[in-house]
């Protein structure tokens, strides 16, 4: 007796049924009306989502004080120029003053470098030797730790002159140079964090500012520096900084170019 073979009949999937997209002209009139008023409503809200979410006053301001054509704005811009000009030479010229006369013996900046690279080696070496104080005194069985002198004073930094801030990090919510905020992505773990609807969290700080700024006139600008001229503007110390105004607007000097920066809190 044979084996017959039966072959499978080929089917075929029916394809899933979906609604038939209805056209305007089939809407009844309460339904026109209501689309009508949705789009609207629509249109209105993105476009002011897009408003608050790209930009804020403070921007907005800045960007027609430097742009606009307006005669009054633009006699302003002029004015503003001649006084930041007078302003940078005033300070050279005092700057130069204090250091020639009311500076007294107090190190150039090329000295505390010096001697701070100095001073980093000889810390090397206290360190070292109180390694083998320890090692030497092992077999007393006591603690002789007290005996050894401690290092005191100021915290040994690698930057040059210090600002007295101590470490301090103020938290801004925008760093502005001449009206334009400088900001980062926010990432975790390498991943694009988002605001809740749905664009990019975007985050603006002193380093964002000091990497454009460095950017843009080829020379190293310290974070520090600019920090210092924050704190000086807002007429408050580093640690203090929380309690000063909630927009400080002042001019820095970069690359022999002055930069007008606006911070928010």
């Amino acid at each position: 007796m044979s084996e017959q073979t039966v072959t499978p009949e080929a089917t075929t999937e029916a394809p899933e049924a979906t609604e038939p997209q209805i056209s305007e002209d089939e809407l009844n009139g309460l339904a026109k009306m209501v689309l009508e008023s949705q789009r609207a409503m629509v249109a209105d809200y993105n476009t002011r989502l897009a408003r608050i979410s790209n930009d804020d006053p403070a921007k907005y301001l800045h960007e027609i004080r430097n742009t606009s054509e307006d005669d009054k704005v633009a006699e302003y811009r002029k004015y503003e120029e001649k006084v930041l000009a007078a302003l940078e030479k005033r300070t050279q010229e005092i700057e130069a003053y204090i250091k020639a006369n009311l500076m007294g013996n107090a190190p150039t900046e090329d000295e505390v470098k010096a001697e701070r690279e100095a001073l980093g080696a000889l810390k090397k070496e206290i360190t070292e030797g109180e390694k083998y104080f320890g090692i030497a005194t092992k077999a007393l069985g006591k603690d002789t730790s007290g005996l050894l002198p401690k290092m005191t004073g100021a915290r040994l930094s690698k930057s040059g002159g210090g600002t007295g801030q101590g470490g301090v990090k103020p938290r801004v919510t925008g760093v502005y140079i001449n009206g334009e905020l400088q900001s980062h992505v926010v990432k975790k773990d390498n991943v694009v964090q988002k605001n809740e609807d749905g664009t990019d969290k975007v985050s603006s700080t002193f380093t964002d500012a000091v990497r454009y700024l460095s950017e843009q006139t080829k020379t190293k600008v310290a974070t520090t520096d600019l920090q210092a001229a924050y704190f000086a503007a807002a007429q408050v110390e580093p640690a203090d900084w929380a309690s000063g105004p909630d927009k400080v607007e002042f001019v820095f000097n970069a690359g022999e170019k002055n930069w007008t920066v606006l911070v928010t809190k």
